[in-house]
């Protein structure tokens, strides 16, 4: 099974929030999706307090302890790379954290989704996704890729990808990623007590009560 991984926390500030610098090369031109760090990655650190995973309030981003990130090393689970992640007044990476830059991205949902769209991107119609009310709402998909890793980003970018509040002239980076993982990665997880999270099981081959979304164009 495949679930949409939440986390209910509110999230550090980090990556665009301390003017991160990012990679644009793969990043589409309009919007910024496909943007990496170029690392390490910045985070506000010390919000994480006793929680194991986080992730950054914009881009999303995942932040672990360094026991949970050599623990699903340990276990062989795939889809992401173990990164340096820093405090943003400190040039060093802190050897507490780090960044679990995930690798593997999920192809467009299903029509049937639970989400719907605001000032969407025009040019890679992948930016300006949103749950559908204040729950986290179903991700359906005709079926899971053959190649699917553990962890996963959707290829929709959920949030805002505009913000007013950025310094004049700073590109955008897209939103966040939504995050999909295994059955092997949930009950990992759950193990080691990784707490403030909830698991929504992805729908294959499904179909919800309604349909709110607007597929993407190919």
């Amino acid at each position: 099974m495949w679930f949409r991984l939440v986390l209910r926390t509110v999230g550090l500030c980090g990556g665009i929030n301390y003017e991160q610098p990012y990679d644009y090369a793969s990043a589409c031109p309009m919007c910024g999706a496909g943007s990496e760090p170029v690392g390490p990655l910045i985070a506000q650190l010390s919000r994480m307090g006793r929680k194991l995973l986080d992730r950054t309030a914009h881009d999303g981003h995942l932040v672990a302890t360094r026991g949970l990130a050599d623990a699903l090393v340990a276990a062989c689970l795939t889809g992401f790379e173990v990164r340096p992640v820093r405090r943003a007044h400190v040039a060093t990476p802190d050897a507490g954290y780090c960044w679990l830059r995930v690798v593997f991205q999920w192809p467009p949902m299903a029509p049937t989704s639970s989400v719907i769209t605001e000032d969407r991107c025009t040019q890679c119609l992948r930016t300006g996704y949103f749950d559908a009310g204040p729950e986290p709402g179903e991700w359906h998909y005709l079926r899971s890729p053959d190649d699917a890793a553990d962890f996963g980003y959707t290829w929709e970018r959920f949030g805002i990808w505009r913000a007013k509040a950025w310094p004049a002239g700073r590109r955008g980076v897209g939103g966040a990623g939504g995050l999909i993982v295994s059955g092997r990665a949930r009950a990992l997880l759950e193990s080691l007590k990784v707490g403030r999270v909830e698991y929504v099981p992805v729908i294959l081959g499904g179909r919800p009560t309604r349909s709110i979304w607007t597929p993407p164009v190919e």
